[in-house]
């Protein structure tokens, strides 16, 4: 049960995770293209 909890809550939380990932490196290439 609670490794079923875990799988759950795992897959809900990565996506959001990558997604942090990738807006942030988003945003750090904007700046950086901002600057040049």
């Amino acid at each position: 049960m609670s490794l079923l909890l875990l799988v759950f809550f795992g897959s809900r939380k990565v996506p959001e995770f990558i997604k942090g990932i990738a807006e942030g490196v988003s945003e750090f290439k904007k700046s950086a293209g901002s600057k040049e």
